[in-house]
């Protein structure tokens, strides 16, 4: 079933690498195979802390499917649009809905020698810039993912 709905949705519109559904408030990324929740309506958020939204993804429930996770840096590099700013953001999601500024991602940075003190990646959908030296206990905003 599942793979008849994505070809379906890749023969509606053959151009696109990504598409909206407005029903589910999701967003197919047919070119990645994965899933991005985009529900800003019916989902009350704010930036939080690395960890508490790793948990929010965890326990997420979508457009009828509750496997959602926190997206890795690259995964989030894939839906920044390099050729604007102010939103960096591929246009299928939702905007002035879309909150801008800097996401978590779930990739701890390397960059900190200390293992009490980990950062992690985040990128900042304002000018598509990443920074490995986010403190994990700093509020950043965070979309939520699952591969199809």
């Amino acid at each position: 079933m599942k793979s008849l709905f994505i070809t379906l949705l890749m023969l509606l519109n053959l151009n696109a690498t990504m598409i909206r559904d407005n029903t589910l408030e999701i967003v197919i990324d047919t070119t990645t195979g994965l899933m991005w929740d985009d529900d800003y309506i019916n989902v009350e958020r704010k930036a939080e802390t690395w960890k508490v939204s790793m948990n929010f993804c965890e326990n997420l429930t979508i457009g009828a499917y509750s496997n959602w996770r926190l997206p890795n840096i690259n995964e989030l590099v894939n839906i920044a649009d390099y050729t604007t700013s102010s939103p960096a953001i591929n246009g299928v999601f939702l905007y002035p809905e879309l909150e801008i500024g800097s996401y978590w991602s779930s990739t701890t940075s390397s960059a900190s020698s200390n293992p009490d003190y980990k950062n992690a990646w985040i990128i900042d959908f304002n000018t598509s810039q990443t920074s490995q030296g986010a403190n994990k206990l700093t509020s950043y905003r965070y979309r939520c993912v699952r591969n199809f």
